[in-house]
């Protein structure tokens, strides 16, 4: 089998339905904005389709990189949409957006290296950082305490987003060194 291939088919089970419910469940957000209670069950629905996702995919034995690479774009989606509607509606301010998601932006940098990798058939690392994980609760946290008017611990959180994130993008950048594979310098 070769692990450095993404193919659909290997969403076709239900990790792969546990992680792919979180874009319909983005672009619900949108629509019960106005209601807090609504927008918590989303948020709620979402964080536990990630928690369960990766479990699930070791206990039927499905796992694989196509359901690694769709978790984390499956996590960006809903995350930004949701981060989007909670500005909108005053949940948080844009200085929050801009530090929840230092993660990604410093790996936007690094889509480039990353598509060439894949057509140089060298596909980048999937396994997830602890920091990772605790930037995705943070948020997640950060955006219930704006929905619940807890202004000091929705900053706090922010602060523990923006940290854990920027921690886990450099460990990325560092592990995968896309820019040595994309220029043939790979060690």
């Amino acid at each position: 089998m070769d692990q450095d291939r993404l193919r659909l088919r290997d969403l076709f089970n239900l990790s792969g339905a546990l992680t792919l419910a979180r874009v319909p469940l983005a672009f619900v957000t949108a629509f019960v904005i106005h209601d807090r209670a609504l927008l918590l069950v989303v948020l709620a629905a979402a964080m536990l389709t990630d928690v369960l996702d990766g479990p699930v995919a070791r206990w039927r034995g499905t796992v694989s990189r196509a359901g690694a690479v769709a978790d984390g774009w499956a996590d960006k989606i809903f995350l930004i949409n949701f981060g989007w509607s909670a500005l909108m509606e005053g949940y948080v301010e844009p200085w929050h957006l801009w530090v929840f998601f230092l993660r990604e932006i410093v790996q936007a940098l690094t889509i480039p290296f990353v598509a060439l990798s894949y057509a140089k058939k060298k596909a980048p690392d999937p396994r997830p950082h602890p920091a990772g994980k605790v930037c995705t609760v943070a948020i997640a946290l950060a955006f219930v305490a704006g929905l619940m008017s807890s202004w000091a611990i929705r900053d706090g959180l922010t602060v523990v987003a923006g940290v854990t994130g920027l921690w886990c993008a450099i460990h990325y950048v560092r592990r995968d060194r896309f820019w040595r594979r994309w220029t043939g310098n790979a060690e």
